[in-house]
Formats: structure tokens, sequence, C-alpha cells
């Protein structure tokens, strides 16, 4: 599970990070970089990897976390399903990877771009998954 944290996204997917955590699911958690987006940094059990750039994936710490949890599937969750979700959904699948978006745990600062980027998603190959507490 990637959990991309910041701007408040919190109080949207908190309750998953929960759940990851009490059912010990490996995680990589992305805080994106204070200094250039303004965002705020939990106490998370773990370091979360700091990021600048708009796909995980981009990001050479974030992407060898990744690759060296040996996982393929993942459920991405967090800030601006347009731009950082997406990307990151993009290049997952790009390189092989299961991707499910939780539909209710990621948001975009404007509903039409949160739906353009739920839509990207399942452009690029990702899946669009509505209930928290159905399988994946």
């Amino acid at each position: 599970m990637i959990v991309v944290q910041g701007d408040g996204s919190f109080g949207f997917n908190g309750f998953d990070f929960e759940t990851a955590v009490r059912f010990k699911l490996p995680m990589v958690i992305v805080v994106g970089n204070d200094a250039s987006c303004g965002q705020i940094r939990l106490p998370q059990g773990q370091a979360p990897l700091d990021k600048v750039e708009f796909s995980s994936l981009a990001n050479e710490k974030i992407a060898k976390a990744v690759a060296d949890s040996g996982r393929t599937r993942w459920i991405l969750a967090g800030m601006e399903s347009h731009v950082c979700v997406y990307q990151t959904a993009r290049d997952m699948v790009a390189q092989g990877m299961d991707v499910f978006v939780v539909y209710d745990a990621v948001i975009s600062r404007a509903a039409i771009n949160f739906e353009i980027g739920i839509r990207l998603v399942e452009r690029a190959g990702g899946v669009r998954h509505l209930d928290r507490g159905g399988p994946l």
C-alpha cells in the first residue's frame, strides 16, 4: 500500500492507514516535500519518504522501496488524484504492477480534477476500487 500524505489528506485516508497498520500490511509512506507543497508531516511509525516529483516512482528512494518490497499489487490513496495519484498509478502499471485506487480515499482540490484523475488512472490500467471493505 502506498499512502501519499500531505495538505490535510490524512483526514481523507486516515482510516485506510489505521486499517493497514492493524492488519500489519507492508506500506511505503510518501510525504510531499514540506518546503515545496506546504504539507504536514505526520508521525507514522516509519520514516516517511519525502518527494517533490508528481509520480512517486520518479523518486529514486521511493522507487527502490517499492521494488525492494517485492510486491506487485498496490493500493493507492492520497491527494490530487489527477496529478500525483494518477502519475504514480500510471508508472506502476507501466512496470507491470496491479494498481487499485480507493475511490473514497483520494481527493483533488476541485471535483472535476478528481473525476479526471480517476478516469486517467483507469485509462492507464489501474482499477477504481469503490468499497474499502470489499476484496481487492
